[in-house]
């Protein structure tokens, strides 16, 4: 299965071209050709004028990805896509924009549901750690409430992307796996 993404492009005459869609794989199949997606290793150069496919008008131009910026929870990745109709390509540039107060929130809440899934999960794991019964000495029993208490507090920090998952108390053999990586704002 091929990586590479296209957009498919519509021609309205020599010098004027929109997208239609993209980027994405290349269909399995399109119009009456399935097994589309063969054709860029078989025969790429049919894909950027579908004329043999009875679309004169219809292309599958390669998008080609310029390496995106670095940015920060506080900013969002907008894409522009540039036609060069010489080479039938699409080159795809970033720029970053400033998020609104609101959607800066929108996008913090979304990371906290996240971090508390997964912090319910591991107090959900651990919960049997606070019995009185458990066979721990105080010290584990000491070590795995602190634990908790950092789980707990994960989602109230006011930048969700700083959060460090806390250690994962060692001393007695409980079968947890290891966090998984932090979520993340990006894509």
């Amino acid at each position: 299965m091929s990586t590479n993404q296209y957009f498919l492009v519509n021609k309205v005459d020599d010098q004027n071209y929109f997208i239609i869609q993209g980027p994405t794989q290349l269909p399995d199949n399109f119009g009456p050709t399935s097994g589309f997606n063969i054709l860029e290793e078989s025969s790429p150069e049919l894909l950027p004028d579908l004329s043999w496919q009875q679309n004169p008008n219809l292309g599958f131009w390669k998008a080609i990805f310029d390496a995106e910026p670095d940015y920060n929870i506080s900013q969002s990745l907008v894409p522009t896509n540039n036609l060069n109709i010489t080479d039938k390509t699409c080159s795809v540039s970033y720029t970053l924009q400033s998020l609104s107060d609101v959607e800066l929130t929108q996008r913090k809440n979304i990371l906290k549901s996240q971090i508390r899934m997964v912090r319910d999960r591991y107090l959900s794991l651990t919960d049997f750690t606070q019995l009185l019964d458990v066979p721990f000495s105080s010290q584990t029993k000491a070590e795995f409430a602190t634990f908790r208490q950092q789980l707990r507090d994960l989602p109230n920090i006011d930048d969700p992307t700083t959060i460090i998952w806390p250690s994962i108390p060692t001393s007695v053999n409980i079968n947890l796996l290891p966090f998984p990586p932090v979520p993340s704002y990006k894509k």
